[in-house]
């Protein structure tokens, strides 16, 4: 009994295996993914078939034009100085060449694998979202409540994008009718993605979760929008506009609720401590933590010894972040309204000297959630670059200089960049023209897929690359169906604030679900929604 009825049935078998292995291991294993397309590769070459699947490419260029990509970092190469490091990238790129030609010349898809492909790349984000939860739960790991060690398998901010993909994934399924979906399904699905929610909260990825709601204002207003009963329409109006509220005003609200305060008289301020001590203050700058100013009442003098007397970590040496813990000690103090002497220190609990060893800046951070301590100190660093600009150890200011060296160093290349292996090279050196003031650990890389583009490619490149993107979502006429949209907003916004398509994991993600979405057929030769 043969186990296959034809050759083609088994070259099928082998697409079918390799697109099921891929999504598996997406979340799971970057270093797997390349044996999943390798294994679609050769199976395409194998199969044979050519006359067929170069009439489908005539049928639909916008399958070529999307992985012109590729070539564009080819060209880029020719006139790169870096030319290992263009042929590192030429070579990461591969899978924007690779997916779109298996997937945009496949004989098809039947819903019922559609659906079973979308399901098992959700739940293998759920799966890497537990073993990371239990790697979290260990007692031997170190620092203090480091919410970075919830995602194991790659950055955070990585995992916060396929975490989104498949909470989205789950509820359009449950909503879709194009696949059948039972009872227990449409029961156990909506939980799924709550769980996955709560997990990419407690993630505290600001990308993550600015995704999330921007997301779930999309999808409600597609359910406004598919409603009939106007109490419906009128009830998922105002939960976008709840969730549009809440996007907009709670930093709002917390910006200035703790970085306003109003003038202060040096002159009229106390001068010496309980102790006979002088006290040290300055107005400048005016950096504060929960409203309080922290530059005053400090003295040094008090601190150093009073610290040394109860810790094991010396007042002039670093805490476990790495920062010096003299600056952790004042701001922890400052939060928590107490001048910074010998009468202040007292006042610590040993659970505060705990936090402020492991680098905790803010006695909130002990008790309030991960995002709220992510949240206040972004808030913290566009106060301190506002006022000063100061971006050395803050992230997200930093990217913005990174983006304004970016910009700069465009310009002298504007027509077609640097080349695509020389971006970091380019950008290390406008920063140490500009004496910008990074990480000494900074690679040069910009943050920022459009700003590595632009420099790497220039205005022609950039543009050609927007069209490459946008063309085949109109051609194919996606702007209507919901998947694709979702998956595009995470893309693109990701792509303002990290490299996307510069880690690996993250363009096998994007030139995967870009080329399903896109330039997968069902069998019937409906396009998949």
């Amino acid at each position: 009994m043969k186990v296959f009825s034809s050759r083609r049935s088994f070259h099928l078998f082998v697409f079918e295996s390799g697109l099921l292995a891929l999504v598996c291991c997406l979340p799971l294993s970057p270093y797997l993914l390349s044996i999943s397309q390798f294994l679609l590769a050769a199976n395409w070459l194998a199969e044979g078939d050519f006359k067929r699947k170069i009439d489908l490419l005539l049928k639909k260029p916008s399958v070529l034009l999307f992985a012109s990509l590729f070539l564009v970092y080819c060209i880029g190469f020719l006139y790169s100085e870096n030319s290992m490091h263009a042929l590192n990238k030429i070579k990461n790129t591969l899978p924007v060449l690779l997916l779109p030609l298996v997937i945009g010349t496949s004989t098809g898809f039947t819903n019922k694998f559609v659906k079973t492909l979308l399901l098992l790349f959700a739940f293998s984000v759920l799966c890497a979202s537990l073993v990371s939860i239990l790697f979290y739960l260990q007692p031997l790991s170190a620092g203090y409540d480091n919410t970075g060690r919830l995602s194991v398998f790659m950055s955070h901010i990585r995992f916060s994008l396929l975490v989104n993909m498949a909470v989205f994934i789950l509820l359009g399924i449950v909503f879709s009718s194009r696949y059948r979906t039972r009872k227990y399904e449409k029961f156990i699905y909506p939980i799924l993605a709550a769980l996955l929610s709560v997990f990419l909260y407690f993630l505290g990825s600001l990308t993550g979760i600015a995704i999330f709601v921007m997301l779930v204002i999309v999808s409600l207003t597609a359910l406004i929008l598919k409603a009939k009963q106007s109490m419906v329409k009128v009830m998922f109006l105002l939960l976008a506009v709840i969730c549009f509220t809440f996007l907009l005003i709670f930093p709002a609200r917390m910006y200035h609720k703790n970085f306003h305060t109003g003038p202060v008289n040096i002159e009229a301020l106390e001068s010496r401590t309980e102790n006979g001590n002088l006290y040290e203050h300055s107005a400048e700058p005016l950096a504060l933590e929960n409203g309080n100013l922290i530059n005053l009442y400090i003295c040094e003098e008090e601190l150093t010894k009073e610290w040394n007397y109860i810790s094991n970590i010396p007042y002039d040496s670093l805490d476990r972040q790495g920062q010096q813990i003299s600056y952790t000690i004042i701001r922890y103090m400052t939060s928590m309204g107490l001048r910074k002497d010998s009468s202040g220190i007292r006042q610590l609990t040993s659970e505060d000297i705990h936090a402020i060893e492991n680098g905790v800046t803010n006695y909130r951070f002990k008790d309030s959630p991960y995002l709220f301590e992510r949240l206040y100190t972004t808030l913290w660093e566009i106060d301190i670059y506002r006022k000063t600009g100061y971006v050395q150890n803050h992230s997200f200011t930093q990217r913005l200089e990174y983006l304004k060296t970016a910009l700069k160093a465009a310009k002298n290349h504007i027509l077609l960049g640097t080349g695509t292996g020389d971006v970091e090279q380019t950008l290390l050196q406008e920063a140490m023209k500009n004496h910008s003031m990074f990480e000494s650990h900074w690679k040069g890389k910009p943050h920022n897929q459009l700003a590595f583009f632009l420099v790497a490619f220039g205005i022609a490149g950039l543009v050609w690359i927007i069209f490459t993107w946008v063309m085949p979502v109109v051609a194919e006429r996606k702007y209507r169906q919901y998947p694709p949209v979702i998956f595009l907003m995470i893309s693109f916004v990701s792509m303002m604030t990290m490299d996307t398509l510069e880690s690996y994991d993250s363009i096998v993600f994007f030139a995967f679900f870009y080329s399903l979405f896109m330039f997968g057929r069902t069998q019937t030769e409906i396009l998949i929604g």
